[in-house]
């Protein structure tokens, strides 16, 4: 029998705590870093959904992060992976 998606994720889950790895490698869930106020990075990004310079919406298999802030700039938007900087005032799942 062939695994579904529904089935899949809790058996990734077993993996991967019994494994000790991390949960973004197995899970495909995503890793947001945040350092100081001015640079964010976000892996395993599902795409853009809107920007503007002060707003963002990133999509991810978690759900939607909303930034907010000013001088909002997407340096790098590559596969998989965001890099934006100016200055955050705020991050939020939605």
């Amino acid at each position: 029998m062939k695994a579904t998606r529904k089935t899949e994720k809790p058996i990734r889950r077993g993996l991967t705590e019994a494994l000790d790895l991390p949960a973004d490698v197995l899970l495909d869930e995503p890793t947001v870093n945040l350092e100081g106020r001015r640079k964010l990075t976000v892996d395993n990004h599902k795409g853009v959904g809107e920007f503007d310079g002060e707003n963002i919406l990133i999509r991810t298999t978690a759900g939607m992060l909303r930034v907010t802030g000013t001088s909002l700039v997407l340096e790098d938007f590559g596969c998989g992976s965001l890099l934006l900087t100016g200055e955050i005032k705020n991050i939020e799942w939605i």
